[in-house]
């Protein structure tokens, strides 16, 4: 790991206004635990960048640091700027819900759902939203949903977690189905 480091630092002093590079660091910083290193780290990228899928990233690093409503906020722009891009919504769902809106949190990933029926791990975080709120009713009839719809390529491979998720709900519910 330490070499990989120093690789990203020759990089940033190859390119100091590489957001791109600032936001590895910033990942890199965050997985050791610096946070404070993560987070000067995401502030220079902020000022060198302007592209979406780079505060993309910023926001969910800002979650990964446990700075949920920085994570929200910075996803709220991105869903308003992109309203057609479901995995902002969903993202945007569960840093809500990490800050403690959990209404919103369904709303945003029934949005994402709203938006692209077959992204799937929008339906996973709704589902387990639910379960958590002991609202298996919902949890079953979303992860229904989900199986019921074609899953993008690379998703497909979540069709076993939801059937997981929905045997779990279904016991935690007490029903027995054939």
């Amino acid at each position: 790991q330490e070499a990989s480091r120093r690789m990203l630092e020759r990089l940033r002093a190859f390119a100091p206004q590489d957001a791109g590079v600032l936001l590895d660091l910033a990942e890199f910083a965050g997985r050791q635990g610096q946070a404070a290193e993560a987070a000067e780290y995401l502030v220079q990228a902020k000022k060198y960048t302007s592209d979406s899928s780079h505060f993309h990233r910023i926001g969910l690093i800002y979650g990964e640091l446990g700075e949920n409503q920085r994570c929200v906020d910075i996803l709220k722009t991105l869903t308003a700027r992109h309203p057609g891009t479901a995995v902002y919504f969903s993202d945007l769902g569960i840093c809500a819900y990490l800050s403690g809106a959990v209404d919103d949190a369904v709303k945003d990933l029934a949005m994402a759902i709203q938006l692209d029926a077959g992204f799937m791990p929008a339906y996973i975080s709704m589902g387990a939203i639910h379960t958590m709120r002991q609202e298996y009713a919902e949890a079953l009839q979303i992860y229904d949903r989900a199986l019921a719809q074609k899953a993008h390529a690379n998703y497909r491979g979540l069709r076993d977690d939801i059937l997981k998720a929905r045997a779990d709900v279904v016991v935690k519910a007490g029903k027995v189905e054939p």
